[in-house]
């Protein structure tokens, strides 16, 4: 066999084998939910960026894993990334 040809069966073979792997939930939340949950542990990181400027587009807000909150959010995004994926089979 020569190169091209082992190179197509290698290709045939990673697609009948593929599929898509889907994030998770990281914990990455809206600084706002402070005010919906002010019980969860929710943590704002520093400044790191902005836009032109403008603090309102700074910060980075981390739910912390061991909150209950983080894994009821957490189911809430897997339900509904799978429910928008597109299966190929």
């Amino acid at each position: 066999m020569n190169l091209p040809v082992i190179l197509m069966l290698c290709l045939i073979k990673k697609e009948s084998l593929s599929f898509a792997v889907l994030p998770s939930f990281s914990g990455n939340v809206p600084g706002a939910l402070k005010d919906i949950f002010p019980s969860a542990n929710i943590t704002r990181l520093g400044d790191w960026n902005t836009v032109d400027g403008d603090t309102r587009w700074c910060c980075t807000f981390l739910l912390d894993p061991s909150d209950p909150l983080f894994v009821e959010i957490g189911k809430a995004f897997i339900k509904r990334q799978i429910k928008g994926a597109i299966h190929v089979s």
